[in-house]
């Protein structure tokens, strides 16, 4: 059995998104469909999903989201672009694959 079967076996890991980043980023729903690529409205978007997935579950503060992938614009227009990156991410994924933290935004229940 491989890890990746292994890990499909874990207690809950049906209601659990993924994220892979080796090769070509590949992203599954809970449900199990793979997201196909056109489904991310701009680049940014899933830059911004392999940046949190690279962060393993810990929160990044806002503010370094911004300036990593809107580094160009100021602060209240990075952090619209932000918020639509992330409510385009939670429409793909599910609404609670990102979570605000106090210390900024992380993936939820995600391998």
């Amino acid at each position: 059995m491989n890890a990746h079967e292994k890990r499909r076996e874990m207690p809950g890991s049906a209601t659990r998104c993924e994220v892979r980043l080796l090769g070509p980023m590949l992203a599954r729903r809970t449900d199990g469909s793979i997201v196909h690529p056109g489904e991310w409205t701009t680049a940014k978007t899933a830059d911004l999903l392999r940046l949190l997935a690279l962060s393993e579950g810990r929160p990044i503060p806002v503010e370094r989201l911004g300036d990593a992938l809107w580094p160009e614009v100021d602060a209240e227009h990075s952090r619209a672009s932000l918020r639509t990156a992330v409510a385009q991410i939670r429409r793909v994924l599910g609404r609670e694959c990102i979570r605000r933290e106090p210390e900024g935004l992380a993936l939820h229940d995600a391998w």
